[in-house]
């Protein structure tokens, strides 16, 4: 048996959404690394308005995008030797209200497993267990972690990279965290 609901149908039964947008200032570490790459990237885009790029200029060009928006989260992504995240002090204030809630239950996303894996090791200092889901699980534990996740009352955080921002269904959880938002 299938059951399908249209949003038009259940929209009055659904609590109301709200967006919060937290803003953190960057350390002098993270200026440093998002300043490097910024200005390969001035460079390659003022190169671009006199002629197409080439291929290999193109995907540096890329690359230092992505390394730009890795510095914003935590310079631990690029150089693993510094291990500060204004971004996770933040997310830790945060979480502290939401775990008031005893039955509230947080799904964080990040694009960076490296991101993840700084937050992982907050949380295993502090006692608190989550679930785990990213492209390197594999699949039988990615299913074992969703069930974890939705049964086990004492696992309230399932972190997860965009390997599981489709296809899971995580209904059990209040409320969703993006670290960082995908460009798409």
């Amino acid at each position: 048996i299938m059951l399908r609901r249209r949003k038009e149908d259940v929209e009055g039964e659904l609590p109301e959404r709200s967006d919060n947008n937290y803003f953190v200032q960057l350390t002098e570490e993270q200026k440093d690394q998002y300043g490097e790459h910024h200005s390969i990237v001035a460079r390659l885009s003022n190169l671009a308005q006199k002629r197409p790029l080439k291929q290999e200029e193109r995907q540096r060009l890329m690359i230092a995008l992505a390394c730009m928006r890795m510095a914003c989260d935590t310079p631990y992504i690029l150089d693993q030797g510094i291990r500060h995240s204004p971004k996770l002090d933040e997310l830790e204030k945060l979480l502290d209200d939401l775990f008031t809630d005893p039955d509230c239950k947080i799904l964080v996303f990040s694009e960076w497993a490296r991101m993840l894996t700084l937050l992982a090791e907050r949380l295993a200092k502090d006692g608190i267990d989550y679930a785990w889901h990213t492209g390197s699980v594999t699949q039988k534990k990615r299913r074992e972690e969703i069930n974890r996740f939705k049964e086990d009352p004492q696992c309230r955080l399932f972190l997860a990279t965009d390997s599981a921002a489709t296809g899971l269904n995580l209904q059990v959880a209040r409320v969703v965290v993006n670290l960082d938002l995908p460009w798409n």
